[in-house]
């Protein structure tokens, strides 16, 4: 497992070389381009374009949107507004 928050994991597809999003409330699952942990938050963009911030602690989703997916993209970074020195 590379990450997880209550109701959410995501793992590691040794045998393809990537990383998979489990609802573990809903039964979905998602292609992940990326995750990150952040001060308590685990964000997640999917292959199809999902972006999504889970509270560490709660599991609550803090973020559920969909971003345009940007031609040949080689890797992502996300960012928390703390990190970015932006006001919570």
């Amino acid at each position: 497992m590379s990450a997880y928050a209550p109701g959410v994991a995501v793992t590691y597809r040794q045998n393809l070389g990537d990383y998979e999003l489990h609802d573990l409330n809903t039964g979905d699952v998602l292609e992940v381009r990326d995750e990150s942990l952040g001060t308590d938050t685990l964000a997640v963009y999917a292959k199809d374009g999902t972006l999504r911030v889970y509270d560490q602690n709660t599991g609550a989703v803090l973020t559920d949107t969909v971003v345009a997916p940007i031609e040949g993209l080689q890797r992502t970074d996300l960012y928390g507004r703390r990190r970015l020195g932006l006001a919570a």
